[in-house]
């Protein structure tokens, strides 16, 4: 074998300059295993292998890491309220929002949420309007009276 080849180069070599301060970044890879070992799939090349399996690991990784999108969200709401009203940090939300007659974050979703769908059901695309009648969610259908008003305001304009 001779000196100068790469390999052996790359084999007995040492790198030069240093290292960067901190941690090491994650990579994409280190960050996938450590999401999937959280569901318990330590063996995720192997089921990515099979389509099935890797379709239903990965609906309930959205099902899993969504929820804990919206907790995440759901605290953020309720810290940035707490600031804007000068609230220590472990004081109850509930009574926060009570106390100063506001919307909790849940409210605020589910106002959002039956305002699109009303503004859904005003459209005049008949596509959007048949899915928003499949749309059965009871915390939205509660406010779909108040969604004539609305409808009745947008196609007059």
């Amino acid at each position: 074998m001779g000196e100068d080849r790469s390999v052996r180069k790359a084999y007995l070599g040492r790198p030069v300059g240093r290292r960067p301060v901190g941690r090491p970044k994650y990579r994409w890879k280190d960050r996938l295993e450590a999401d999937l070992s959280e569901l318990g799939a330590s063996k995720w090349q192997e089921t990515a292998q099979d389509q099935e399996k890797w379709h239903v690991l990965v609906s309930e990784a959205k099902t899993h890491f969504g929820s804990l999108n919206a907790i995440a969200l759901r605290v953020q709401y309720n810290n940035g309220f707490r600031m804007l009203m000068g609230l220590p940090r472990f004081c109850s939300a509930s009574g926060m929002f009570a106390e100063a007659r506001v919307d909790d974050y849940y409210a605020v979703v589910r106002k959002r949420a039956a305002s699109l769908l009303c503004r859904i059901r005003a459209s005049s695309n008949n596509v959007l309007k048949v899915l928003a009648d499949r749309f059965d969610v009871p915390a939205v259908k509660c406010g779909a009276s108040k969604c004539k008003a609305s409808t009745m305001i947008v196609t007059k304009v």
